[in-house]
């Protein structure tokens, strides 16, 4: 899954900022 987002998935912290900034881009923006 880190692999997938393109992330270091160092630290948990990190691994859900990033998954709820990319969940907001595909479920705001419009297709």
């Amino acid at each position: 899954m880190c692999q997938l987002l393109g992330m270091n998935c160092n630290t948990p912290t990190d691994v859900t900022f990033s998954f709820t900034g990319f969940a907001q881009r595909g479920g705001r923006t419009d297709h």
